[in-house]
C-alpha cells in the first residue's frame, strides 16, 4: 500500500469555530489519521466539510500539527437536507473524490436534544454517503438520546449502513444495541485524548486551580430558561466556587473560557463570562485560544481542573491534571465511566450544595485525583491503540 493516495472526506468536524473541543476533534482525528498514514503507506488527502470554513484555520491547523498544507483543504457546505444546491455540491464531492468518510458529528450532535434541523442536517450527509458507495466510519461520539421514534430510525438506519461504528463509552453502545443495531460497535475514547500539546509551568508555591466557565449554562442554554434541566443555579455555583477558592491564599484561580465568540449576542461564549468574572472578583482570566492545542497547553500547567466543557476536562485529563468534570449530560459520566473515573459531578441529579461542597472536598485531595488519573494510564492507552488499529484495518480492507 506504499503511497497510495487516499481521499478522505471528513464531516461533522469543524476548524474554524470558537467552540475549541469541537475543533479539538478534527485535530485529533487528523492526527490520529497521519499515525494511521505512517503504519500503512498511504498518504491521505483530507477535505473538511462545515458550515462555516476559513483558510488561516487550516493553516493553523496544518502549521500545528506540522502537516502539509497541500495535504488539507475545505468546502463551506451549509444544509444538505433543506438546500437543493448544497446538497448537490455536497454529491459532487462524495461521488468524484471521495475514497473514504469519517464522521463525528461534533462529538455529541448525534442525537435530537438540539432539535430536529440539526439532527436531520447531519444524519442526511451520512446517509447520501452510504447510499452512493463511499465507506462511512462513525467515528467515537455520543448516539443519542433520541426522544422521538422518528429519529431514533433515522439514526438506525444510518448507523447499520456504516462501515465501522464507534462509540466513546458504553452508555452510547448499550443505546445503539436497544435500538436494534446489528452491527459490531467498537468502543474506544474521545478523539481528543489524542490532542498533542506543549506541557506549562506555573509558578509551584501555590495551587493553580483552572474553573471553566461554560457561557451556555451561564446563559440558560439556547432556550435561556434551563435547557438542560440543572438542579442547580450555574450562576449562584460558580460565583460560590470563586468565593471560596478566591479565599485561600494559597489558591491562584484561573478562569477559563474553552468556547470562544466574537459575536456580543452569544449565548455560548465563555470568554466574555470569564472576563467579566475575573474583573468582578480579582482573579487571573486565562487567554482568548486561538486553537485547541493552546488551550490544553495553558491547561496542563494546572494543579486542578474543574470544567463544564466535556473536551475542556479530556484536556486536563489526558495532560495529567486533577479533573473535577461539572456534568450537563450523560456524555460527561459515559466519557469518564469508560476510564474508572470517579470524580463528577452531575448538576442535573445532585443539589447546588453537594456539588460545591463535594467539589472543594476533590480539591483538598487533589493528588488522589492525579493518581487516579495516572492509573488509567494503561486502560485509556490500549483504548487509543484499539482505535488506531480498527482503522489500519478498515483502509487496509478499502
Amino acid at each position: 500500500m506504499k503511497n497510495r493516495k487516499m481521499n478522505v472526506l471528513l464531516c461533522g468536524l469543524l476548524v474554524t469555530n470558537g467552540n475549541l473541543g469541537c475543533v479539538a476533534l478534527t485535530y485529533s482525528a487528523i492526527s490520529v489519521l497521519q499515525m494511521v498514514s505512517e503504519r500503512t503507506g498511504v498518504v491521505f488527502h483530507y477535505k473538511i466539510v462545515a458550515s462555516k470554513l476559513d483558510e488561516k484555520s487550516i493553516d493553523a491547523l496544518c502549521d500545528q500539527l506540522n502537516i502539509d498544507r497541500k495535504l488539507v483543504e475545505g468546502e463551506v457546505i451549509k444544509n444538505v437536507y433543506r438546500n437543493r444546491k448544497e446538497k448537490q455540491k455536497f454529491l459532487n464531492i462524495v461521488k468524484n473524490w471521495a475514497d473514504v468518510a469519517i464522521d463525528a458529528t461534533q462529538g455529541d450532535s448525534f442525537a435530537d436534544i438540539y432539535g430536529w434541523r440539526r439532527f436531520i442536517n447531519y444524519t442526511y450527509a451520512k446517509i447520501l454517503i452510504e447510499r452512493n458507495g463511499v465507506p462511512l466510519l462513525l467515528a467515537p461520539q455520543t448516539y443519542g438520546p433520541y426522544k422521538k421514534l422518528k429519529t431514533r430510525m433515522i439514526a438506525k438506519y444510518a448507523c447499520n449502513n456504516a462501515s465501522v461504528l464507534m462509540s466513546r463509552d458504553e452508555i452510547s453502545k448499550n443505546v445503539l444495541k436497544e435500538m436494534g443495531i446489528r452491527k459490531p460497535i467498537v468502543v474506544v475514547s474521545d478523539m481528543a485524548f489524542f490532542l498533542p500539546y506543549q506541557k506549562q509551568e506555573l509558578d509551584n508555591s501555590v495551587t493553580n486551580i483552572g474553573l471553566n466557565v461554560s457561557g451556555l449554562l451561564w446563559n440558560g442554554g439556547y432556550t435561556k430558561n434551563n435547557q438542560f434541566g440543572l438542579s442547580v443555579d450555574y450562576q449562584s455555583l460558580i460565583r460560590s466556587a470563586i468565593e471560596r477558592l478566591e479565599s485561600d491564599s494559597h489558591n491562584r484561580v484561573y478562569l477559563i473560557g474553552h468556547v470562544i465568540s466574537d459575536s456580543p449576542d452569544s449565548v455560548e461564549d465563555d470568554y466574555s463570562v470569564c472576563r467579566k468574572l475575573a474583573e468582578e472578583y480579582k482573579v487571573e482570566c486565562a487567554p482568548k485560544f486561538r486553537t485547541p492545542i493552546e488551550a490544553k497547553s495553558f491547561i496542563s500547567g494546572l494543579d486542578v481542573f474543574i470544567g463544564s466543557r466535556m473536551h475542556a476536562t479530556i484536556a486536563s485529563y489526558s495532560s495529567g491534571v486533577a479533573t473535577i468534570p461539572l456534568a450537563y449530560s450523560r456524555k460527561f459520566v459515559g466519557l469518564f465511566n469508560n476510564l474508572n473515573y470517579p470524580y463528577v459531578l452531575d448538576m442535573c441529579s445532585l443539589p447546588e450544595s453537594e456539588v460545591l461542597n463535594t467539589m472543594i472536598r476533590y480539591i483538598g485531595e487533589y493528588k488522589k485525583l492525579m493518581d487516579c488519573i495516572s492509573d488509567s494510564k494503561t486502560m485509556l492507552e490500549d483504548k487509543n491503540k484499539l482505535f488506531i488499529d480498527e482503522i489500519v484495518k478498515w483502509i487496509q480492507e478499502i
